[in-house]
């Protein structure tokens, strides 16, 4: 398969592992994990773990749900 020339490729230091980006975004690791399996949050896998973009936390912190009820299920 023909890879897309113009994708960019991410370096591993625009990347945050689940505990910095917990941290980050003043969230439990469980929650990014939960965020990231339902599709609220964009995640990249590096071996077994998961790492997270700053940009992706930044556009979570602006639609963040308040309410258990606006997480889908």
């Amino acid at each position: 398969m023909k890879q897309n020339s113009k994708a960019r490729r991410i370096t591993p230091s625009e990347l945050l592992n689940v505990q910095e980006a917990a941290v980050y975004i003043r969230l439990a690791p469980r929650t990014l994990y939960n965020y990231a399996s339902v599709g609220l949050l964009r995640s990249y896998k590096i071996g077994f773990k998961l790492a997270f973009r700053k940009e992706d936390l930044d556009g979570l912190i602006v639609v963040r749900p308040t309410r258990r009820s606006q997480i889908p299920a």
